[in-house]
């Protein structure tokens, strides 16, 4: 299995692509650190003006989540993500301006936020689109795996740097630099061979957002393995993503009466079963990757339900491990049964119809786990989220089982 990674990072379009995601993701990474830095600073404390702010930047998902994905399928997706990584880099550099100025105010990283998150609309269905067309069918899922893995790295890595530049340099610094890293990935696309090939009819480009959209669900109406995996997939984030965000901390901090090193310790080893996961997922080459995606789904329910009911530290990292592994493995198999499933002039609109039902149902389960945090006991919240997503892996079981028998799922 190593040997087909390394002869990915050979291929010299995917080292390019590669290279560049893993400077954007570290980049990413040390943006998130600072930008919750300056906004308990400017907002003197106030942390739902600070949660407002982070979920409101999801807003454009609703507007610009499927009009990316009918650009990508209707242009040049290497012209795509250059032209968005640049305006990305861009839209960074006056916060670091504003912090040296010291005029930064919440509604700039607002407003910020929410441009990043209209470039990220274009940006992300492109990328994922692209990676089969500069690959073969048989190294996609290698590929996504190779990809998966070096974004949790950057994502355990960028923290560390950014907590120390934070610590020796203003957060001006760290905002330029995440600038640099959107540069980085822009010049490393550009040098990518592509030859553009418009995989749309002339008489398709004339045709409206709706009407695209609308021939995207009525294939996958027919493709319905895709569309389960699209639709459940969405359900579990919904479940999950707010017990990740919200509930873990204050799980360390009132059932195990941990700090924030021991967060960090579950975090960071959940991270890091994460990248195992990712490489794990490469091997399943030639398996049901549907059942295979459901099943982890179920495995990821059920190590939640367990992390909410345990009350002993070194049982906690061990279980956010496997958590972390698990996702991954879902992750890159959601990718994979897209791109090959789905025909090219389609993809980018099936992207992101799944990343538009993501971000909303993360935004939505922060606000929901929030509530019932407020209402029940913490181990009785984790058993909830666990339950919807043990039911979540059944039910796409049951789904792909029956598919397998009869030839339809209903």
């Amino acid at each position: 299995m190593l040997n087909r990674y390394i002869s990915l990072l050979r291929s010299r379009n995917f080292f390019l692509i590669w290279l560049g995601q893993v400077f954007s993701k570290l980049g990413d990474s040390l943006h998130e650190i600072a930008l919750v830095w300056v906004a308990i600073q400017v907002s003197k404390n106030d942390y739902f003006a600070i949660g407002l702010v982070f979920f409101v930047r999801f807003i454009p998902y609703l507007i610009f989540g499927v009009v990316g994905g009918v650009y990508s399928d209707r242009f040049n997706r290497k012209m795509i993500m250059i032209a968005t990584d640049i305006l990305r880099g861009l839209s960074v550099l006056p916060l670091t301006a504003l912090v040296l100025t010291n005029q930064l105010e919440l509604w700039h990283l607002s407003v910020v936020l929410l441009i990043l998150t209209v470039l990220r609309s274009f940006f992300q269905p492109a990328l994922q689109s692209f990676i089969p067309d500069i690959l073969k069918k048989d190294q996609l899922i290698h590929a996504n795996s190779l990809l998966q893995a070096s974004y949790e790295l950057a994502g355990v890595v960028g923290p560390i740097i950014g907590g120390f530049l934070l610590s020796a340099t203003p957060a001006a610094v760290v905002f330029a630099i995440d600038s640099v890293t959107f540069f980085i990935s822009a010049f490393s696309i550009f040098l990518i061979s592509y030859k553009f090939s418009n995989n749309l009819e002339e008489s398709s480009i004339n045709f409206g957002i709706l009407s695209e959209f609308k021939g995207t669900l009525d294939l996958l109406g027919q493709r319905r393995n895709v569309l389960f995996s699209i639709l459940l997939s969405a359900a579990a984030i919904l479940s999950v993503a707010g017990i990740l965000r919200l509930a873990i901390p204050t799980y360390v901090n009132e059932v195990l009466e941990g700090d924030s090193k021991l967060l960090g310790s579950i975090m960071g080893m959940m991270a890091i079963g994460t990248m195992i996961g990712a490489l794990i997922a490469g091997s399943f080459q030639n398996k049901s990757h549907e059942k295979i995606m459901f099943f982890g789904w179920l495995l990821y329910g059920l190590m939640l339900g367990f992390l909410g009911l345990i009350q002993h530290s070194w049982a906690a990292i061990l279980i956010a491990h496997l958590i972390g592994i698990f996702g991954a493995i879902v992750d890159v198999l959601l990718v994979l049964i897209i791109q090959v499933n789905m025909p090219v002039k389609f993809m980018g609109k099936t992207f992101s119809i799944f990343s538009t039902l993501a971000n909303v149902g993360d935004s939505i389960s922060g606000l929901l786990i929030g509530y019932l945090l407020t209402k029940l006991q913490i181990p009785y919240v984790f058993v909830l989220s666990s339950i919807c997503t043990i039911l979540v892996g059944i039910l796409g079981l049951y789904l792909t089982y029956k598919e397998k028998k009869i030839g339809r799922f209903w």
